[in-house]
């Protein structure tokens, strides 16, 4: 499983205890841990495309500079 779907997974966890949770305080605390897992998961995500799309402007590169 990747880092993306690791934290994807783990904010779930945290909202299905948040729904089971037995206080206010507690609910919170779990949604605030929630929040943070998910913005691991877009962290990941935006440099996984970022790095993504250097891989291709450089293959792209070395393509034109092999033809020419």
């Amino acid at each position: 499983m990747s880092n993306l779907e690791t934290y994807r997974e783990m904010a779930a966890k945290c909202v299905r205890a948040a729904d089971k949770a037995r206080g206010p305080g507690e609910r919170v605390e779990l949604l605030g841990l929630a929040s943070v897992y998910m913005a691991l998961a877009d962290y990941v995500d935006r440099q996984h495309q970022h790095d993504t799309a250097h891989y291709s402007d450089r293959d792209q590169n070395l393509s034109t500079r092999q033809r020419g």
